[in-house]
């Protein structure tokens, strides 16, 4: 029987198939078509319900990649992940700021950013940490490192059972997702799960930081957060990490109550001079060394560059140099320089 003798509830049917989905978007750059959001919302709902066989599940992500995720495709990935999202308990405290580490790449040694996040709560701002699995490169040593390494900061949260900020994993609060690990892996590549993941906030009542590399995605996800009522702030940051770039300015898109706006801060701003060295894989090793030292050093300057704007980005300061001033308040031994 033809298509055009099928009934309507057929045709309806075999449209949520995914190999239609694959030959929509997977027909190359100039012939490939963009999924309407009713398709698109359930393509990937689909996705993430295993409905994909693997070739299927490999040829779509890819084909996404090349043509790039538009708008509604990215909104619709969204509204399918928040479908599923186990909200977590809300974090404690009147100030609360949610950190979005979800990178699986090894793109330095260590997170500054993850490091300043231990010292929010001496600040009065509760924390919660969102990571994601390493399945591409098998990297835990950027998070994993870091967080033992924060323990050794000064007047860091005790490191009592629960004490510092909230962890959490992606593949533990969007069910589903964890079974896709192994095609994942295979791939390869980052896709469109990736940006997906750095836009996971289980904490949805706190403003949350994350970063990525493109000026034109971060609009994009900016975009994202306003249609779903979430704020926050997209860094532009050091490989597309939430770490700010320690030499020059870093761009960031900012999202409050359904604005975005483009914003900006730098190392100068603040009175700081700052070097990028103390990000690359050969320093990491000495950062235990760094940390253990009395005195000051260039990652103990970038950890107070990083405190400062996690305190305007939790509201907590109206801007960084603000911020800058709460945390000499409030962590005297972070600015040995001036004991």
């Amino acid at each position: 029987m033809s298509t055009e003798a099928q009934p309507a509830p057929a045709r309806a049917e075999a449209a949520l198939r995914p190999v239609d989905f694959v030959k929509k978007v997977g027909k190359g750059r100039t012939l490939s078509q963009d999924l309407a959001p009713a398709e698109a919302r359930a393509a990937f709902d689909l996705l993430l319900d295993g409905a994909f066989l693997p070739a299927q599940f490999g040829a779509f992500l890819q084909a996404l990649r090349i043509k790039e995720l538009t708008q509604d495709e990215l909104d619709a990935l969204m509204a399918a992940f928040r479908a599923r999202m186990r909200p977590l308990p809300p974090l404690a405290g009147d100030r609360t700021l949610v950190l979005n580490l979800a990178s699986d790449t090894q793109r330095k040694g260590g997170l500054a950013s993850l490091l300043a996040a231990f010292l929010l709560g001496r600040c009065g701002v509760g924390a919660g940490v969102l990571r994601s699995t390493p399945v591409l490169q098998g990297n835990r040593t950027s998070f994993e490192g870091t967080w033992e390494l924060s323990g050794l900061l000064p007047d860091a949260y005790p490191r009592a059972a629960g004490a510092g900020p909230v962890p959490a994993e992606c593949s533990e609060v969007i069910p589903g997702l964890a079974d896709l690990d192994g095609l994942r892996a295979s791939l390869g590549f980052r896709s469109c799960l990736h940006t997906a993941e750095k836009l996971v906030n289980p904490w949805p009542a706190s403003p949350m930081v994350l970063g990525i590399s493109h000026k034109r995605y971060a609009l994009r996800m900016a975009a994202a957060m306003a249609a779903s009522g979430m704020n926050g702030k997209i860094l532009l940051g050091n490989h597309g990490t939430a770490d700010l770039v320690l030499h020059k300015e870093t761009e960031i898109v900012s999202v409050d109550a359904g604005s975005v706006r483009e914003e900006s801060v730098s190392p100068e701003q603040l009175g700081l001079v700052l070097s990028p060295d103390v990000y690359s894989l050969a320093r990491f090793p000495q950062w235990r060394e760094w940390l253990e030292a009395p005195g000051d050093n260039g990652l103990r300057k970038a950890v107070r560059y990083h405190l400062a704007v996690l305190l305007w980005a939790a509201g907590a300061a109206p801007d960084p140099a603000a911020g800058l001033a709460a945390a000499r308040r409030s962590i005297p031994t972070l600015f040995p320089e001036e004991a």
